[in-house]
């Protein structure tokens, strides 16, 4: 493929909708700055958040592929619109060829050609020659620092800083991890600092190229573990557990914790000392959460973080929320702690967390293989809050003793018929295939009442069984029920047309659709919608 031909279609086919339609908007809006083509290249420099960036696109294996210096991490928006640029005006774009062959033919201009270019951007030719001249570390620690706190001050990295500065950040990430495969005293202080900027901007943006940065420095923490005085990494482990404890960071807790686990291996001291100055019964239950979480490994290898470990636990159990996710959290280790845990939360808490009480301990029976008393719990959440959903639990549980079921069954449907419940009775019904009761329901029920719209659709993907009295019940609500539900109404007569018809019941298909016509034939509306399926 070649650069004349092109489209928009290749492109469309190289990235995603979003991408392109950001990419389109750019191009649109005169972002393309300058643009060139050499060769089987083209070239360019687009307007972007952190200033203008250089683009390239090449044609490779019948696509078009690129690099862009902004930190978007593939096929990005400054790519796009350059090709956009292309297809639309690719006649504007400066063809370099003739330059380069103008060059090339007279190379006594060649020396000051390539001075002027080493002017314009001696980087360029520093990238050049870099690999054959050995190149010393500019920068020193307190440079480094400086370099960070400069970033981070005032506002943090908000969405439109976060593409400019991104570069920046990354260099100061390079630079920390020189100063500490260097030894350098203050690298623990440097990634510390660091660590802090990153977490506080992720904490007012959450921001997942700030996550991932965060996530791709704590490595760097591992290797402060190895070779170190505890006085040396003090600066960043301080940091460490101050992130670890601010629980809006909550999505960073998992990398950090095991770091800090490992910390605490060093000098438990340290942080038995953190522990005795924390007020419990002060903590949000997040944080909480936290401390049980680093708590909980540290307990069951030694005994001196067991009086904290088992204080963030009383403090949870004294709230229903927090007994909650204790049982949650020790059901896989211990479901037999966990069962009495539930017992427990049901007798002093909302009838609202009871249910979220009763589901633990349905779960926890289900984990022994305890269908019968799982079954048994179920029919009380019905009790309380009678559901078509409930329903379909307690039959999955009984699925092996029919007759334990319908003794349930039996005791849901005299609930609903005392709580005149006749929406879950006409669903219930159809579920268990009782026809004539589920026609008595439907007769209960007003036209235009939600639940026919429900079992019309039933109807068309379950109707097999299904008899006509029901199929024709349906629709005479539907209609009955105002124009809003003649759509379904149809979509129901056209399905059960299409069953009368396959299974050779052509005179009830007849009958039916005369008693209608009968009925609105003088309904131009009617006429209009349902003739064509009311016709032959």
């Amino acid at each position: 493929m070649k650069w004349e031909n092109v489209s928009i279609i290749d492109l469309e086919a190289r990235v995603a909708p979003e991408i392109f339609a950001r990419g389109l908007e750019y191009q649109q809006t005169g972002h393309i700055i300058r643009a060139c083509r050499l060769q089987g290249m083209i070239a360019g420099e687009a307007a972007g958040t952190g200033g203008a960036y250089r683009v390239r696109l090449t044609l490779d294996d019948e696509r078009i592929d690129g690099v862009c210096s902004c930190p978007y991490p593939g096929f990005c928006k400054h790519m796009v619109a350059l090709a956009l640029a292309w297809i639309e005006k690719s006649v504007e774009f400066l063809q370099l060829d003739s330059y380069l062959e103008s060059a090339i033919k007279n190379p006594e201009g060649l020396p000051e050609l390539f001075s002027n270019l080493v002017k314009a951007d001696p980087f360029n030719f520093l990238d050049l020659v870099a690999p054959a001249v050995p190149q010393e570390a500019f920068t020193n620690s307190r440079s480094v620092l400086n370099l960070i706190r400069n970033t981070f001050q005032g506002q943090l990295l908000t969405p439109e800083q976060i593409e400019g500065r991104w570069e920046r950040v990354k260099r100061i990430a390079e630079l920390i991890g020189q100063a500490v495969a260097r030894r350098e005293n203050e690298a623990p202080l440097l990634l510390g600092t660091l660590l802090q900027g990153v977490a506080g901007s992720f904490r007012d943006y959450p921001d997942r190229l700030l996550e991932k940065l965060f996530r791709e420095l704590l490595p760097l923490a591992k290797e402060l573990q190895r070779g170190w005085t505890w006085e040396e990494i003090l600066p960043l482990v301080a940091v460490l557990w101050e992130l670890y404890n601010d629980h809006s960071l909550w999505e960073l807790a998992d990398a950090v914790r095991p770091l800090l686990a490992d910390f605490y291996g060093v000098n438990p001291e340290w942080f038995l000392e953190k522990l005795a100055a924390v007020e419990w019964r002060n903590l949000e239950r997040p944080q909480l959460i936290l401390l049980y979480e680093f708590l909980a490994p540290a307990a069951r290898d030694a005994a001196a973080p067991d009086e904290y470990f088992q204080r963030v636990a009383a403090v949870l159990n004294e709230t229903p929320e927090g007994q909650l996710w204790l049982i949650d959290r020790v059901v896989e280790d211990d479901p037999d702690r966990a069962f009495q845990m539930a017992k427990a939360g049901i007798r002093n808490c909302s009838r609202e967390l009871k249910q979220a009480f009763r589901e633990r301990l349905i779960g926890i029976h289900l984990r022994r293989g305890e269908k019968k008393q799982a079954a048994s719990l179920s029919f009380i959440q019905f009790q309380e809050a009678p559901n078509l959903e409930e329903y379909h639990r307690l039959k999955e549980l009984l699925a092996g003793d029919r007759k334990e079921f319908l003794v349930y069954l039996k005791k849901m449907e005299q609930l609903i018929e005392g709580e005149g419940l006749d929406r879950l009775a006409a669903e219930i019904a159809f579920e268990q295939g009782d026809w004539v009761r589920l026609a008595g329901k439907l007769e209960r029920l007003p036209p235009g009442h939600p639940c026919f719209k429900g079992l019309a659709k039933r109807l068309m993907t379950e109707n097999s069984a299904a008899p006509k009295e029901i199929f024709q019940a349906v629709i005479d609500r539907l209609l009955a029920g105002g124009y809003g539900d003649w759509g379904t109404a149809l979509s129901l007569l056209a399905a059960y047309k299409k069953l009368c018809l396959k299974n050779s019941r052509r005179e009830e298909w007849d009958g039916y659709r005369t008693a209608l016509n009968a009925a609105y034939g003088e309904n131009r509306k009617f006429t209009r919608k349902f003739g064509a399926v009311l016709t032959g």
